[in-house]
């Protein structure tokens, strides 16, 4: 189903979709960083880049695997990744 009809992924489905369909891999970093809540690391995904550009695509992602993406986040970690939104309903044909 089209936008703006389509279910928004939860963060866990949208990590499920990209590992499985676009050979990203979910990484946390090595580091943590300091500030308000303490130390802390993050989790993103990681992508290799297939045409050729630079060789790796990264994008920070939230912590709660339940937390609803609407289609600004989508489709911004889509284009990050270089991967179509498509697949996720958030584009209008």
């Amino acid at each position: 189903m089209a936008y703006p009809f389509a279910k928004a992924p939860t963060v866990g489905e949208f990590i499920a979709a990209v590992v499985a369909n676009h050979s990203a891999t979910l990484r946390r970093t090595s580091e943590e960083v300091v500030g308000p809540r303490g130390a802390v690391s993050f989790r993103y995904l990681e992508r290799e880049d297939e045409e050729g550009g630079r060789p790796w695509r990264t994008v920070p992602l939230p912590e709660n695997d339940e937390a609803v993406l609407g289609p600004g986040p989508v489709r911004s970690y889509c284009a990050q990744l270089r991967i179509s939104p498509k697949e996720f309903g958030f584009i209008l044909d």
